[in-house]
């Protein structure tokens, strides 16, 4: 809970003074008046849960101690504690963007590069291969495809993605 939410919480409880405090004093405050503070759950279950993650979760639940566990140690830690740790959510198999990862693999797309200075023209079998010779990544040939690259070298990719 943020620390605007708890100022919230304190005005509409009719606490007085508590304006300058931090997190730490604020929650003090509000227990000291038997108020219960809502703790929302600190970890996004759609996102893979991460150390910073867990260290956030730990703390939400009161375990301390825990800044310097390794990940493993503080995931046993918290089912120690009989703390649900969220899983890592499932690859949609029938997302467009998976689909086309999966093509990129499998069809990898040809190039051709022609040296405009000797006319000497070469074909690459995939955009890895076209920037490892000529000493370009593989992002500067998709971006100058069908232009002349340093006026040298006109770049072209044979079979184009949608």
């Amino acid at each position: 809970m943020s620390l605007k939410e708890l100022k919230q919480i304190a005005k509409a409880n009719n606490i007085v003074g508590v304006s300058h405090f931090n997190k730490k004093d604020l929650i003090a405050k509000l227990v000291e008046h038997n108020i219960d503070v809502p703790v929302k759950p600190v970890v996004d279950k759609s996102k893979p849960a991460g150390l910073k993650e867990l260290r956030e979760l730990a703390k939400a639940n009161k375990i301390t101690g825990v800044s310097h566990f390794k990940k493993s140690d503080l995931i046993d830690r918290l089912k120690d504690n009989d703390i649900v740790i969220p899983n890592k959510p499932v690859v949609d198999k029938e997302d467009p963007r998976y689909e086309r990862l999966k093509t990129i693999r499998k069809n990898p797309r040809q190039v051709e590069i022609t040296n405009t200075e000797t006319n000497e023209v070469k074909h690459y079998p995939s955009l890895y291969a076209a920037g490892k010779d000529t000493g370009y990544s593989s992002k500067i040939i998709t971006v100058n495809d069908g232009k002349v690259f340093k006026g040298k070298y006109a770049i072209n990719i044979l079979n184009k993605m949608e």
